[in-house]
């Protein structure tokens, strides 16, 4: 078993072939898998893990307290405070009670494993591995933007998640590493390795102090979409096993009044008194132009600016102070109707056609 590190440079080309290019794609689903996973963390190995983990950076097996939120990881910190108060009856300071944060420590091994392995390939070839491997998986979106929601709905989350480290972040990463051991044969430092990974396979978030190490479970349910937002329809976006939830449309957080409800039943009144302009415009996004326009022109909520020949512009005005301007125009072939948002400057219906048609002045075309 090799527990040192070989700074030997394996024979490699200057690119990847054709046959190593064709199998990026298992690695990448892979690992994707891997940082998607929804399935609970087992304790037994979670504890095996850290303890693994914490001995090779020269501390003492920590006091494990598992967590099944993010929401968790908080009171079970102010919980380690009190508990402290309680048996010594005066307030310790932080240190005393969790010891020394130690995330910088397990990002430094990361890094140093990245920097051994890039000493042994090529820049050609990391360049390749940069456009084909990592450049895919890099920063899994939805851990960013469920680390911005969770500091929205509790604002004490953000200070208390600051130390914690998403092993799914690492993904990029390890996966570069995984082809270049499997398949270019690059020496590697086996410990780090091993260490690095089993934390991706087993653990969810952590937070890591010298004394005490809180570990988060997996979210029960992930939504996302195509583009790896966090994405639920009628539904939360990440759910935790106590129940805690974050609802999200395209990565933009709902309030569980809006979220809870499938997008086909949201009401165009909603935009109308929903005083926040992000939320309303993911509002507008599930809605969509036509519907609003049908059914707030029932409710005379639009004001017409301006006609010209079957073009309409009309003007909505909400509780977000976000002026909506809207073009309606139908088709002369099908006589299908047809509305798009353009710029809050237009005042005349025919400029704002000229703008939505790419600049052609709608007098060259047809509308009926």
């Amino acid at each position: 078993m090799r527990s040192h590190y070989s700074l030997h440079r394996p024979t490699l080309h200057h690119h990847l072939t054709s046959e190593q290019l064709g199998r990026l794609s298992q690695y990448r689903l892979k690992w994707e898998t891997l940082a998607r996973s929804t399935a609970r963390i087992d304790p037994a190995l979670v504890t095996q893990t850290i303890n693994r983990l914490y001995h090779y950076l020269g501390h003492n097996p920590p006091e494990i307290r598992f967590c099944d939120s993010p929401a968790d990881i908080r009171h079970q910190q102010a919980e380690c405070i009190q508990e402290k108060l309680d048996l010594f009856g005066i307030v310790p300071r932080f240190e005393q009670v969790l010891g020394a944060p130690l995330r910088g420590n397990i990002e430094a091994l990361r890094d140093r494993l990245d920097q051994q392995l890039n000493d042994q390939l090529s820049w050609t070839i990391q360049m390749d591995l940069e456009e084909e491997l990592r450049y895919f998986l890099r920063y899994p979106a939805y851990t960013w933007q469920l680390m911005e929601h969770l500091s929205q709905v509790d604002p004490g989350l953000h200070q208390t998640l600051q130390g914690a480290i998403a092993p799914e972040t690492w993904i990029e990463s390890l996966s570069c590493h995984d082809f270049c051991i499997e398949v270019l044969g690059c020496e590697y430092a086996y410990h780090p390795w091993q260490l690095l990974t089993a934390i991706v396979y087993h653990c969810g978030w952590f937070l890591p102090f010298e004394q005490v190490c809180f570990v988060c479970d997996r979210p029960r349910d992930l939504q996302l979409n195509g583009e790896g937002q966090l994405h639920g329809e009628g539904e939360a976006a990440v759910r935790f096993a106590d129940g805690f939830s974050v609802y999200a449309h395209r990565d933009v957080r709902l309030p569980e009044h809006y979220g809870g409800v499938h997008p086909h039943q949201w009401r165009s009144q909603w935009i109308l008194e929903e005083p926040s302009p992000m939320i309303q415009r993911a509002l507008i996004q599930g809605i969509g132009y036509g519907r609003l326009c049908q059914e707030l022109s029932q409710e005379l909520s639009l004001q017409v600016i301006d006609r010209w020949r079957e073009c309409c512009l009309l003007r909505l005005d909400s509780a977000s102070g976000e002026a909506l301007v809207l073009l309606k125009m139908v088709c002369a072939k099908t006589r299908m109707s047809y509305v798009v948002r353009v710029p809050p400057r237009f005042r005349t219906a025919r400029l704002a056609a000229r703008w939505a048609n790419w600049g052609e002045d709608p007098m060259t075309f047809a509308i009926a």
